[in-house]
């Protein structure tokens, strides 16, 4: 910094320079490395110059967010002490403001029992904790924890690092999970990769929180829908995996009527071995969703459309965006069959969602010539923006995106080439994963045309054109017309 410039800031009220110490800082954490001065913004701040140091040290809001980095040390009791006196001295700072925290267990040599000796003075003020506990006994010392640890707690986010994998039943392994009890203001629970520890035993606040994601492990129906009821007063956002591996009825016995949601407005529902029971999703009731995401997960089986569409209907004048997932753990994943769903179906679903601006369809489902052709006259789905569909047919997708541009669509996908459309075109191209061309982009539509069609035989049609591109001509006269209109 120039001398001028270092002048013109101790000229500055002080009140200005800590508001700009505060939108310099942000949400930045402090870095507490062992065996190290800190290393963050904050702390370089105090380094300019006495008067900036005096005016950082009384700014609490400045020393309110850690971040132990603790990978690189492998004797944890030699340097517990200067971690905990660095603590120490930012607890000061931030006086009795509420914290948040963010660690790794078993990190070189750090267990959790090491963390807590130094966390355990700022707990009744931790108001948002991220964390990943790398071991069972790990995950078992901190689900031990009394209750009333976390007053304060707003905000989690722990990723369970164990050996055990599957679905967490009901017997799963019991420990006294008491660590959440006590957490009345606890609004939103990321848990990842909770194997082998059964949801329900986890004791949180339930009926508090208004983001829940449980995405990352399956649970058995009955127990989603116990957290269901437990969360239908408050819930707002969702992300749940469950996995119906035995038939539903037995879970659906002890349910009379659907669980109702009045605030819950995204939902993400991830579905495994559905065995074509779509029960599942009559289990809800949500009038009020903006946003809804369902992934078929390991399931060689078709959608039903129809299953959907009843599902949707409640909150068919408020839904926004609809994404149906093929989910599959890696990409080297079979895609299940396609499915025939008929034009009647399609209609129906989307008549049902007006005002909805981003559709996107799983490669499993062949969207018809004459649904794409609805579309772009702006028949059905008039406000839609973002469209992803598989079609077997690359002329009518660039037709849509010119004509239905001039109402209100702004792009359209496509997934990569698909069976039926590796049947059809002898050589496809990846350039069906791009973004189709919008209006002014004539050229780059007959560019990208011909490096599809450049074969003696109409990929389209099948028609013989002859001589390919000795002739400058690469697919047939019906083909060269729709060119032409499109440009």
């Amino acid at each position: 910094m120039s001398e001028s410039s270092t002048n013109h800031f101790h000229r500055m009220p002080e009140n200005v320079l800590c508001q700009i110490f505060e939108v310099a800082v942000g949400h930045s954490p402090i870095i507490l490395l062992p065996m190290q001065t800190f290393n963050s913004i904050q702390y370089n701040l105090l380094l300019v110059c006495k008067k900036w140091n005096s005016l950082a040290v009384g700014i609490p809001s400045m020393w309110v967010s850690f971040k132990f980095e603790l990978e690189a040390i492998s004797t944890p009791p030699l340097v517990t002490q200067t971690l905990l006196r660095q603590f120490s001295i930012c607890l000061q700072r931030s006086q009795n403001s509420l914290v948040t925290i963010v660690f790794s267990s078993n990190s070189g040599g750090w267990r959790f029992t090491n963390v807590n000796s130094i966390l355990a003075r700022c707990y009744s003020r931790t108001k948002s904790l991220t964390c990943t506990l790398r071991s069972g006994r790990d995950v078992d010392a901190f689900l031990s924890l009394p209750p009333g640890t976390f007053p304060g707690l707003q905000y989690i986010n722990i990723n369970f690092v164990n050996t055990t994998s599957g679905i967490a039943h009901a017997s799963a392994r019991s420990v006294p999970a008491r660590a959440f009890e006590g957490a009345p203001s606890l609004k939103t629970a990321i848990l990842h990769r909770i194997h082998g520890l059964n949801h329900m035993k986890l004791r949180l606040p339930w009926g508090e929180l208004t983001y829940l994601d449980l995405g990352g492990t399956p649970m058995l129906p009955h127990t989603f829908i116990r957290i269901m009821r437990y969360t239908s007063h408050t819930l707002q956002t969702a992300f749940i995996f469950v996995e119906v591996d035995d038939p539903l009825d037995t879970a659906l016995k002890a349910l009379t009527n659907a669980i109702s949601f009045q605030n819950l407005t995204t939902l993400r529902l991830r579905l495994a071995h559905l065995h074509h029971d779509w029960r599942i999703l009559s289990i809800l009731h949500v009038p009020y969703l903006v946003t809804l995401r369902l992934e078929m997960f390991s399931t060689p089986q078709h959608w039903d459309i129809s299953s959907i569409a009843r599902f949707i209907e409640p909150s068919s004048q408020s839904l926004q965006q609809l994404h149906l997932s093929d989910f599959r753990p890696d990409r080297h994943s079979l895609v299940r069959t396609h499915q025939n769903t008929t034009h009647t179906v399609l209609r129906d679903l989307f008549n049902l969602i007006p005002k909805i601006d981003t559709l996107r369809l799983p490669i499993s489902i062949i969207v018809h010539a004459t649904t794409i052709e609805s579309i772009a006259s702006g028949k059905i789905l008039k406000n839609l923006t973002t469209f992803e569909l598989s079609y077997a047919n690359i002329w009518h997708a660039l037709a849509l995106s010119n004509h239905h541009n001039v109402v209100s669509l702004r792009s359209i996908s496509i997934h990569p080439p698909s069976a039926l459309i590796q049947e059809i075109m002898q050589h496809p191209t990846t350039h069906l994963q791009a973004q189709v061309p919008m209006l002014g982009e004539a050229d780059t539509v007959t560019s990208r045309a011909n490096d599809v069609f450049a074969n003696p035989t109409c990929e389209r049609t099948g028609v013989d054109i002859g001589g390919g591109r000795t002739t400058g001509r690469t697919h047939c006269a019906k083909c060269r017309r729709m060119l032409e209109e499109l440009s």
